[in-house]
């Protein structure tokens, strides 16, 4: 295991009070931490975090991007710095900061030796609500998004709303926020002490809402629901709130640093978001104090949720204030248990330390990843993503990638692998088989080395939560020896200058017993001479074509598509119909597959200058080679289709 980076230097657009904010103070303090060495550079001065991250060790550097004048001579300190401290990895905080990392790592001349980090940390933002800096911000960071090695994002929603945007990046990872469960949990003595100072009765019923007064908070709305409910009482904590409108059950506090003591004196946590909220740490804070949520549907509201609590509309103060009486009226024991259920769930899936640990291990697959010499063609990679943004497989009906799929999937165990299986998909192209592999498992790593091919991914995928994208050769795959449940690499191994090294990579991700399916060109062995003998001759074809520019090999293959695979295809269709045998008629696997698949494929096989071509027996010890064994190939196809266990 590659050792975690001695140093980070995380570029922040801000330390005001806020989710993002406290996060990043979160990470840079915990300890054992992400690094040996932290600094934080903020482009505002510095307020809320500032005393606490210099008392636990953390370098904390103020700029003054508040004013023009101060932007330039920011970057050229921000590049001194990175440039003199030398940091492993520089990761951008929010938009601004990202952008301002990405410049300034430029101008400090450490761009190969650094991995560049952005960080997504809301979802469906209205922009039209926000001044023009943020617009262009957002604008700015959207073209530039295939700089970054990685690209981070607290929210699977926030995800999926930056590729809608046109974010296109490289690689993509999802990284819930953590939750310090110490500090957020239940006291019972903090309780009758903060009700007692606001003057707060004990049998009365008290919703938390924590959060700046802000067009996406929406506390108009929260508003107009607590006037529906007379017999509840508000607490209203955050910048600005101070100012909102009197009423009757509403206690407006504005900012507090003593949230953890506040939740303490409620009974129930609430979110009235409308837009752009990706992971809400009020939601997930509250939980951890034992407090049932009401959220609206924003962001990864219904994961941090689950079924501890109740999601309604966003926009929609009586389904909003339904929800909260309907919680508010069932017994005690009902609510303490649907507490205790929250607190559980949070402790669960959103401690800070899981936060750490996937961290951490993402930093250490950037190191593992910095390796110029891999197992593949630089030219190739190119041409397969010129391919996919060409042939995104949009086109293909449902019923036609299912039939597909069946065929390469048939032999593949799928009831043995475990509940929730994890495992990957090495060289996923436009993600076509990753559309229907994701769904019937718990979590799928789709790797290509091709950014474009990736982008296709990351947009046909997008609407799946349990997809990591990587962009990485096969032999640096960033993902931990032995452990994946699965594995498959369909239409890869015989692309590479060596498809037994290659295969071997993916094998050592695999835990014991854990089956890989691959699919590797076979070399018509089984075929009659005549049949190889025509092959012959096409492969010549291919090699001429293969070598021309890709937009002439585009045209070339097309002509292929119209006169060559289309006609023998259809025509072995006609004769099955009529009663033949066409397994030995060429290109009869085309017969049932429609004209987009076939200009698709011949441009795979015709504009492709690397093909190895295996027999059966050559695949099977090239499995065995790789450590697999139990060896089941798919016979009623070709024998170029196999899965294997790992020994």
């Amino acid at each position: 295991m590659t050792p975690r980076p001695r140093k980070i230097v995380y570029v922040t657009t801000d330390l005001r009070v806020g989710g993002a904010e406290a996060m990043l103070t979160r990470l840079a303090t915990a300890r054992p931490g992400v690094a040996d060495d932290i600094t934080i550079v903020s482009l505002l001065p510095a307020e809320a975090y500032l005393e606490r991250l210099r008392g636990a060790g953390v370098t904390v550097v103020e700029l003054d991007f508040g004013r023009a004048g101060g932007i330039v001579p920011g970057l050229l300190r921000l590049a001194k710095l990175i440039a003199d401290r030398r940091p492993d990895i520089v990761q951008g905080w929010m938009y601004h900061g990202d952008l301002a990392a990405l410049v300034a790592l430029a101008m400090s001349g450490r761009r190969r030796q650094t991995r560049l980090v952005w960080s997504i940390r809301c979802s469906d933002v209205d922009l039209r609500r926000y001044g023009v800096g943020l617009r262009l911000g957002v604008k700015a960071c959207t073209l530039l998004s295939r700089w970054p090695d990685l690209i981070t994002a607290n929210s699977a929603a926030g995800l999926k709303s930056h590729l809608s945007l046109g974010y296109r990046p490289r690689r993509a990872e999802i990284v819930v926020n953590g939750i310090d469960v110490d500090e957020f949990r239940p006291d019972a003595c903090a309780r009758t002490a903060v009700r007692r100072e606001l003057g707060i009765a004990d049998d009365v019923t008290v919703l938390a809402h924590v959060a700046r007064v802000d067009p996406m908070k929406d506390h108009a709305s929260f508003l107009a629901a607590m006037a529906e409910l007379p017999e509840l009482l508000a607490l209203l904590v955050g910048a600005g709130t101070e100012h909102l409108p009197e009423a009757r059950n509403v206690v407006r506090l504005g900012r507090r640093h003593d949230v953890a003591r506040l939740f303490a004196a409620a009974d129930f946590v609430v979110s009235s978001s409308r837009f752009g909220e990706g992971f809400s740490n009020v939601l997930a804070e509250g939980m951890a104090c034992g407090l049932p949520a009401v959220a609206t549907d924003v962001g990864d509201a219904k994961l941090i949720v689950g079924d501890t609590g109740l999601v309604v509309p966003r926009d929609d103060p009586h389904a909003l204030a339904a929800a909260l009486r309907t919680l508010a009226r069932e017994p005690r024991a009902a609510r303490l248990e649907r507490g205790a259920r929250a607190r559980a769930h949070i402790v669960e899936r959103f401690a800070m330390s899981q936060a750490i640990n996937r961290c951490a291990e993402l930093y250490e697959s950037l190191q593992d990843s910095q390796s110029d010499q891999h197992n593949l063609d630089p030219a190739i990679v190119r041409d397969f993503g010129r391919e996919w943004r060409r042939f995104d497989q949009a086109p293909l009906s449902h019923a036609e990638m299912v039939r597909m799929f069946g065929e390469y999937f048939s032999v593949f165990p799928w009831d043995s692998l475990p509940p929730d299986a994890v495992g990957f998909d090495a060289g996923c192209g436009s993600g076509r088989w990753a559309a229907l592999v994701a769904p019937r498992v718990g979590h799928l790593h789709c790797v290509d080395a091709s950014a474009d091919a990736l982008t296709v991914a990351q947009k046909n995928l997008a609407g799946l939560r349990n997809v990591s994208f990587y962009q990485a050769p096969l032999d640096a795959m960033p993902l931990p020896d032995g452990s994946m449940d699965f594995g498959y690499s369909l239409g890869v191994l015989h692309h590479l200058p060596d498809p037994g090294a290659g295969l071997a990579a993916c094998v050592q991700k695999l835990k014991p017993g854990a089956p890989m399916l691959v699919y590797v060109y076979y070399a018509f062995d089984h075929r009659p001479a005549w049949f190889r003998l025509l092959w012959r001759a096409s492969d010549l074809l291919r090699r001429g074509v293969s070598k021309a520019p890709f937009r002439l090999k585009s045209a070339m293959t097309e002509l292929l598509a119209a006169f060559v695979y289309w006609p023998l295809a259809r025509a072995a269709r006609l004769f099955e119909r009529l009663g033949h045998d066409v397994a030995n008629w060429p290109l009869s696997a085309y017969r049932w597959r429609s004209y987009y698949s076939m200009r698709t494929d011949a441009l795979d096989r015709f504009g492709t200058r690397l093909e190895h071509r295996m027999t059966r027996d050559q695949i099977k010890a090239m499995m065995e080679r790789a450590g697999l064994s139990d060896i089941c190939f798919f016979e009623s196809v070709q024998f170029w289709c196999a899965v294997g266990r790992k020994v």
